[in-house]
Protein backbone atom coordinates (compact mmCIF):
# COMPACT_ATOMS: atom_id res chain seq x y z
CA UNK A 1 0.00 0.00 0.00
CA UNK A 2 1.30 3.45 -0.89
CA UNK A 3 1.40 6.35 1.60
CA UNK A 4 -0.39 8.92 -0.61
CA UNK A 5 -3.15 8.97 -3.18
CA UNK A 6 -1.87 9.63 -6.70
CA UNK A 7 -3.55 12.28 -8.87
CA UNK A 8 -2.66 11.46 -12.49
CA UNK A 9 -3.34 13.96 -15.27
CA UNK A 10 -2.41 14.62 -18.91
CA UNK A 11 0.80 16.65 -18.81
CA UNK A 12 0.44 17.67 -22.48
CA UNK A 13 -2.85 19.49 -21.84
CA UNK A 14 -2.79 23.04 -20.48
CA UNK A 15 -6.28 22.73 -19.01
CA UNK A 16 -5.40 19.41 -17.37
CA UNK A 17 -2.23 20.89 -15.86
CA UNK A 18 -4.15 23.94 -14.65
CA UNK A 19 -6.87 21.74 -13.13
CA UNK A 20 -4.35 19.49 -11.36
CA UNK A 21 -2.52 22.55 -10.00
CA UNK A 22 -5.77 24.01 -8.66
CA UNK A 23 -6.70 20.72 -7.02
CA UNK A 24 -3.26 20.26 -5.47
CA UNK A 25 -3.39 23.74 -3.91
CA UNK A 26 -6.37 22.47 -1.89
CA UNK A 27 -4.38 19.51 -0.53
CA UNK A 28 -3.03 21.23 2.58
CA UNK A 29 -2.54 17.92 4.42
CA UNK A 30 -0.31 16.37 1.73
CA UNK A 31 -2.62 13.42 1.09
CA UNK A 32 -2.03 13.42 -2.67
CA UNK A 33 0.89 13.41 -5.07
CA UNK A 34 0.28 14.77 -8.58
CA UNK A 35 2.03 13.22 -11.55
CA UNK A 36 1.50 13.58 -15.28
CA UNK A 37 0.65 10.47 -17.24
CA UNK A 38 3.85 11.03 -19.20
CA UNK A 39 5.93 10.65 -15.98
CA UNK A 40 3.78 8.14 -14.15
CA UNK A 41 5.68 5.01 -13.09
CA UNK A 42 4.53 1.46 -13.70
CA UNK A 43 2.69 0.46 -11.61
CA UNK A 44 0.20 2.10 -11.58
CA UNK A 45 0.59 2.92 -15.30
CA UNK A 46 -0.79 0.32 -17.66
CA UNK A 47 -1.84 0.59 -21.32
CA UNK A 48 -5.49 0.69 -20.17
CA UNK A 49 -4.78 3.49 -17.71
CA UNK A 50 -2.87 5.43 -20.40
CA UNK A 51 -5.94 5.22 -22.65
CA UNK A 52 -8.22 6.34 -19.80
CA UNK A 53 -5.94 9.30 -19.07
CA UNK A 54 -6.48 10.51 -22.61
CA UNK A 55 -10.09 11.12 -21.57
CA UNK A 56 -10.06 11.98 -17.87
CA UNK A 57 -8.09 12.65 -14.73
CA UNK A 58 -7.52 9.61 -12.50
CA UNK A 59 -6.91 9.11 -8.80
CA UNK A 60 -5.08 5.95 -7.78
CA UNK A 61 -5.98 5.58 -4.13
CA UNK A 62 -3.68 4.43 -1.37
CA UNK A 63 -5.46 1.09 -1.39
CA UNK A 64 -4.77 0.86 -5.15
CA UNK A 65 -8.25 1.56 -6.57
CA UNK A 66 -8.68 3.65 -9.71
CA UNK A 67 -11.24 6.47 -9.88
CA UNK A 68 -11.68 8.56 -13.01
CA UNK A 69 -13.37 11.76 -14.12
CA UNK A 70 -15.99 13.27 -11.82
CA UNK A 71 -15.57 10.37 -9.38
CA UNK A 72 -11.87 11.21 -9.04
CA UNK A 73 -12.62 14.90 -8.49
CA UNK A 74 -15.23 14.15 -5.82
CA UNK A 75 -12.86 11.70 -4.08
CA UNK A 76 -10.27 14.47 -4.03
CA UNK A 77 -12.84 16.92 -2.66
CA UNK A 78 -13.87 14.49 0.09
CA UNK A 79 -10.28 14.40 1.33
CA UNK A 80 -9.40 18.08 1.03
CA UNK A 81 -12.01 19.98 2.99
CA UNK A 82 -15.11 19.65 0.81
CA UNK A 83 -16.31 16.37 2.31
CA UNK A 84 -19.95 17.28 2.91
CA UNK A 85 -20.40 18.82 -0.54
CA UNK A 86 -18.69 15.87 -2.23
CA UNK A 87 -20.76 13.33 -0.27
CA UNK A 88 -23.93 15.02 -1.52
CA UNK A 89 -22.70 15.35 -5.10
CA UNK A 90 -21.91 11.62 -5.40
CA UNK A 91 -25.57 10.78 -4.84
CA UNK A 92 -27.98 10.29 -7.75
CA UNK A 93 -29.04 12.33 -9.65
CA UNK A 94 -26.15 14.75 -8.96
CA UNK A 95 -23.42 12.26 -9.86
CA UNK A 96 -25.12 11.50 -13.19
CA UNK A 97 -25.15 15.18 -14.09
CA UNK A 98 -21.56 15.61 -12.89
CA UNK A 99 -20.33 12.70 -15.01
CA UNK A 100 -22.04 14.08 -18.11
CA UNK A 101 -20.72 17.58 -17.37
CA UNK A 102 -17.21 16.21 -16.86
CA UNK A 103 -17.32 14.43 -20.25
CA UNK A 104 -18.46 17.63 -21.98
CA UNK A 105 -15.65 19.65 -20.39
CA UNK A 106 -13.08 16.93 -21.19
CA UNK A 107 -14.12 16.82 -24.86
CA UNK A 108 -13.74 20.61 -25.05
CA UNK A 109 -10.50 20.99 -23.09
CA UNK A 110 -8.60 22.37 -26.08
CA UNK A 111 -11.16 25.16 -26.49
CA UNK A 112 -11.16 25.80 -22.73
CA UNK A 113 -7.35 25.99 -22.77
CA UNK A 114 -7.58 28.63 -25.49
CA UNK A 115 -10.17 30.63 -23.51
CA UNK A 116 -7.98 30.53 -20.41
CA UNK A 117 -4.86 31.33 -22.49
CA UNK A 118 -3.21 28.06 -21.43
CA UNK A 119 -0.91 25.91 -23.57
CA UNK A 120 -2.93 24.14 -26.25
CA UNK A 121 -0.50 21.44 -27.27
CA UNK A 122 -2.61 18.51 -26.12
CA UNK A 123 -3.76 16.12 -28.80
CA UNK A 124 -7.45 15.60 -28.17
CA UNK A 125 -8.26 12.00 -29.10
CA UNK A 126 -11.23 11.65 -31.41
CA UNK A 127 -11.25 7.88 -31.01
CA UNK A 128 -9.35 5.46 -28.82
CA UNK A 129 -6.02 7.07 -27.88
CA UNK A 130 -2.90 5.53 -29.37
CA UNK A 131 -0.13 4.34 -27.10
CA UNK A 132 2.72 6.80 -26.88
Amino acid sequence: MQDRHLLIFDGDCGFCQWSADRLMRRDRKGLFTAVSRQRCPSPPMTPQLAAQLGREIVVWTRDEKYLGGADAVFFFMQHTGWGFVARVLVLPPFIWVARIGYKIVAKNRLLISKWLKLPTTCPIPTSAPADR
